[in-house]
C-alpha cells in the first residue's frame, strides 16, 4: 500500500528538499538491506556519514546566535 509523499516524509524546518532520500521500500523493508553493496544502503550510508562530518558545524552555527544573546551588552 502506498501512501501519499507528505505522510511518508517527515520535513523538519531545517530539512531541504535534498534531505529527503526515496528508498524503494515500505516501512517495514525501508532499515533492511541484503548487503553492504545494496544500492539503498549505500545512500543511507553516505548521507549518514554526511550528517557525521557536518554535524559540529551545524551545531556551531545554530548556537551562534544563542551565545551572542548571553553576552550582556
Amino acid at each position: 500500500m502506498m501512501v501519499p509523499q507528505n505522510s511518508a516524509i517527515h520535513a523538519g524546518k531545517n530539512e531541504r528538499s535534498y534531505d529527503r532520500l526515496s528508498i524503494d521500500a515500505d516501512h517495514s523493508d525501508i532499515v533492511k538491506f541484503n548487503n553492504p553493496s545494496d544500492p539503498d544502503y549505500r545512500i543511507i550510508e553516505s548521507r549518514i556519514k554526511r550528517l557525521v562530518d557536518d554535524g559540529p558545524q551545524v551545531i556551531r552555527e545554530r548556537t551562534a546566535g544563542d551565545r551572542k544573546s548571553e553576552i550582556p551588552g
